[in-house]
């Protein structure tokens, strides 16, 4: 929840706070953008953690949370965001949070709303909130013409067993160029709801105008070879990593899984 920090640094609470209290500053420092090789810090230290924790995105390039923070922070266009996700045990205890630039948001669990607990800048603190299935949901709302008008909406729910592999594109319109596309898969329920705590091993198949570079889920502590054909989704995810062919054609990419369903992309080069 980023609610702690290195000795030699502050939480982003802390940093947003100074910043919107000092107009003449432009920036901060921040480490990292990314997680990184080589280092197992702050959370854990022990084998086989091989990579820092501290990054706004993932060592696959997936937003982690506090990516929404900075957005919250910097951006011009409505950002709202739950968080944690929703798939725990009945009645277990929830820390709820929320990063939004909205002044007004309001919250519903199966209908019924949730009160705000605590807000500080972006960050919105609903409480430790009693799990039970069903859907967790943020509506945001901008004033206009003196009345308020919805422009934000984030849902999380509970998900069933993992049934199928997804696959979408990550990058911009793919070009004949010779250049790397980013592919992301995830691992969802019967009716499409990402499975959080999925960890399925995913095998990979590239062919035609382009050719499988590598993958990776973001966890911290996988040792597997980022160009091995295949991944274990972390929280349900991964990241393929496909070069393309300097001519124009197409890329066939699949994704298969014991037991699940699987899913082929196809990538037209122009």
């Amino acid at each position: 929840f980023d609610l702690s920090a290195v000795a030699c640094a502050y939480i982003q609470d802390d940093e947003f706070d100074a910043q919107r209290a000092a107009d003449y500053v432009a920036g901060q420092f921040v480490w990292s953008g990314y997680d990184y090789l080589g280092e197992g810090t702050p959370y854990r230290e022990e084998w086989p953690c091989r990579s820092s924790y501290f990054g706004i995105f993932d060592l696959a390039g997936l937003k982690k949370n506090r990516y929404y923070a900075f957005a919250s922070e910097w951006s011009t266009e409505p950002v709202l965001h739950l968080f944690p996700h929703w798939n725990w045990r009945a009645g277990e205890l929830v820390d709820v949070f929320c990063y939004t630039n909205l002044k007004h948001v309001r919250f519903w669990l199966n209908q019924k709303e949730l009160p705000i607990s605590n807000r500080r800048g972006s960050r919105v603190y609903l409480g430790k909130i009693p799990f039970e299935p069903g859907k967790l949901i943020a509506i945001g709302f901008k004033e206009q013409d003196g009345t308020l008008v919805k422009c934000a909406e984030d849902v999380i729910q509970t998900a069933g067993i993992p049934y199928s592999v997804v696959l979408s594109r990550m990058s911009s319109k793919p070009e004949a160029d010779g250049k790397v596309l980013f592919l992301e898969g995830k691992i969802v329920d019967e009716k499409g709801v990402l499975c959080p705590n999925a960890d399925n091993r995913v095998i990979f198949q590239v062919s035609g105008a382009g050719k499988y570079i590598a993958s990776d889920a973001g966890d911290a502590t996988c040792l597997r070879p980022f160009n091995s054909p295949y991944c274990n989704a972390f929280h349900g995810k991964f990241v393929i990593a496909v070069q393309t062919e300097k001519k124009p054609g197409t890329i066939v990419v699949s994704a298969a899984s014991d037991g699940l369903n699987s899913d082929t992309l196809m990538l037209r080069l122009n």
